[in-house]
C-alpha cells in the first residue's frame, strides 16, 4: 500500500451479540459480518477490526418475527443468504460503481426473501415464518442501509 492509500483507507471496528431476553424460549436473532472481497462471513460474537477491500463490507442483523412460526429459521436463512449472494454477484459484476453495488445489495435481499418464502411453502411447520432485517453495505466511501420490516423495503443511503 502506498502512503497516500494507507492514509485514506477506512477502518471499521464491529462487534455483534444477541440475547434472547426474558420472554422468548429461543433466540430468533441472527447477525452477520462479511468481507465482500474475500467472501469471509462471521456469525459469531467477536470484536473485528476490518479494512474494506475493493468489494466492501456487509453488516446485517435479522430478527425473526416473535410469535410467528420458525422466526429463528427465517433470520438464519436471511443472514446466510444475503452475504453469499452479494459476494457472488459482486465477483461477476465487472467494474463496480456505487449504483451497481446498491442494486446488487437490493437483489441479494430480495433473493433471501424468495428463499424464506420457498422454505415456508415447502413445509407446514415453517408456514408464516418471517424476519425483519437491517442491512448495511460499506462500499468505497458510501454506506448503503436497507431496512426490511414492513411490507416494503425501505432504503436509506448516506453517501460520502
Amino acid at each position: 500500500m502506498s502512503e497516500g492509500t494507507e492514509q485514506n483507507a477506512s477502518h471499521v471496528t464491529v462487534f455483534g451479540l444477541s440475547d434472547m431476553g426474558r420472554v422468548r424460549k429461543n433466540n430468533e436473532d441472527a447477525f452477520a459480518v462479511c468481507d465482500l472481497t474475500t467472501g469471509e462471513v462471521s456469525f459469531t460474537p467477536a470484536l473485528r477490526d476490518l479494512t474494506p477491500g475493493p468489494s466492501g463490507l456487509l453488516f446485517m442483523v435479522a430478527d425473526g418475527m416473535g410469535g410467528q412460526a420458525s422466526g429463528e429459521v427465517a433470520s438464519q436463512i436471511c443472514t446466510e443468504t444475503v452475504p453469499g449472494r452479494l459476494h457472488e454477484s459482486l465477483k461477476s459484476a465487472g467494474p463496480l460503481s456505487e449504483a451497481k453495488f446498491a442494486l446488487l445489495l437490493r437483489e441479494s435481499i430480495e433473493y433471501a426473501n424468495q428463499m424464506i418464502h420457498q422454505k415456508a411453502q415447502s413445509d407446514p411447520a415453517f408456514y408464516g415464518m418471517g424476519t425483519t432485517a437491517t442491512v448495511a453495505g460499506l462500499f468505497r466511501h458510501s454506506l448503503f442501509v436497507a431496512q426490511v420490516g414492513t411490507p416494503e423495503l425501505t432504503w436509506f443511503v448516506a453517501a460520502k
